[in-house]
């Protein structure tokens, strides 16, 4: 009798164990991988930066190729958790007038989940941080929401439709 009670006391105490750590485990997971996606945007977007400013004139979109070697940025070969929706090459660019635009290829729902978040945190929720709102990439007008939900004045923080940033991506406007 003592031996089934035991057994049934350690199999009470594993399934307890398992139902606690495993839920800790993934939401440790997914914030690394939340928090290794925020850390590569905000290396391109310094590589980004670094080469405007050693090109003043540059304009359009920069390729990736000048951004890695002189400038040090490595692009993800594999991010951890994304949707089905992803594509490894994450991040573009574009630059129209002096001003720098850095944002998702795809929507921001196809980030892993809490990157938008991480992404924003780590420059204290800028009002230059927001989510492209739209119908089209052809729209010539596209506006942003910031990340706490208002709309940027439309005047200051619209998008060049050559940019061709699709409605739902993740968008940091400026340099």
């Amino acid at each position: 009798m003592y031996p089934i009670a035991i057994a049934f006391l350690g199999a009470m105490l594993l399934s307890w164990m398992l139902a606690t750590t495993e839920p800790q485990q993934i939401a440790t997971r997914t914030q690394v991988a939340a928090d290794a996606v925020a850390a590569n945007f905000w290396a391109y977007r310094g590589a980004l930066v670094s080469y405007q400013n050693a090109n003043s004139a540059a304009s359009g979109n920069i390729s990736s190729l000048f951004l890695t070697m002189p400038i040090g940025y490595v692009p993800l070969t594999q991010a951890p958790n994304l949707p089905l929706c992803h594509s490894l090459a994450q991040w573009s660019n574009y630059i129209q007038a002096g001003k720098l635009y850095t944002f998702s290829i795809e929507s921001a729902a196809c980030l892993p989940a809490g990157a938008v978040d991480a992404i924003a945190n780590r420059h204290d929720r800028s009002l230059m941080i927001g989510i492209a709102t739209g119908t089209s990439p052809a729209t010539a007008m596209t506006s942003v929401f910031n990340l706490s939900g208002s709309v940027l004045p439309v005047d200051k923080w619209t998008l060049p439709a050559a940019a061709k940033i699709q409605s739902g991506a993740l968008v940091v406007i400026g340099n």
